[in-house]
């Protein structure tokens, strides 16, 4: 055979090799897009039940006795977790915070149950455990892309050592405040409990 026509055996067999290559890469960033499409969503789907769930929250404190302006106050700090005022997706440190003042605000709402003989407890409770689960979620759909950050910058033998610690800082900021969370959960699903068995206890 001659030179030339191994030349041109080996010529034809580049391209696919090449492809090949790029095959995993293409991949990559199909899957890369179809996460973000799905975290987007549920981001939607958890905005529009953290927001149905504001409004019980508010009618339930309002036939409570709650005052109009303290009412008008909670719902404007308990905005959706995961949009800013201009509608853009918040920063690491804008979701923190509003996850932070979430967690405040509800506390808040629950204090009322203390200065309101009327307020109805199992409906405030049931409401507050819907919110604060919702809160938790939001925490933790969050923290999913910042934890792939953090893996791809452990994976990468040349990165920064300061992109590194950023990383693994931005992880553990939102680890911490999604434990805050769930504590405020835990605490309203134990008063739940106790509630459920009272309202059944006076049914017997």
């Amino acid at each position: 055979m001659s030179r030339e026509a191994v030349s041109k055996g080996n010529s034809t067999r580049l391209p696919p090799r090449a492809n090949a290559r790029r095959a995993p890469e293409k991949t990559s960033k199909a899957q890369s897009r179809a996460t973000m499409e799905k975290e987007a969503n549920q981001r939607e789907e958890l905005e529009t039940s953290f927001r149905t769930g504001i409004e019980r929250l508010v009618d339930v404190l309002g036939k409570g006795g709650v005052q109009k302006e303290c009412l008008d106050e909670l719902l404007n700090q308990l905005s959706p977790c995961n949009i800013r005022d201009d509608g853009a997706k918040p920063s690491l440190g804008d979701t923190i915070e509003r996850l932070s003042n979430a967690d405040s605000v509800l506390s808040q709402a629950w204090s009322y149950s203390l200065c309101y003989p009327s307020m109805d407890i199992n409906a405030l409770v049931s409401v507050l455990d819907t919110l604060r689960s919702l809160v938790i979620d939001f925490g933790k759909l969050a923290a999913e892309p910042v934890q792939r950050k953090l893996q791809a910058v452990k994976a990468d033998g040349k990165a920064d050592p300061a992109a590194l610690f950023s990383a693994e800082a931005g992880a553990e900021k939102i680890n911490d405040v999604v434990k805050k969370c769930s504590i405020g959960a835990y605490k309203i699903r134990a008063l739940k409990r106790v509630t459920t068995s009272d309202e059944a206890r006076q049914r017997e």
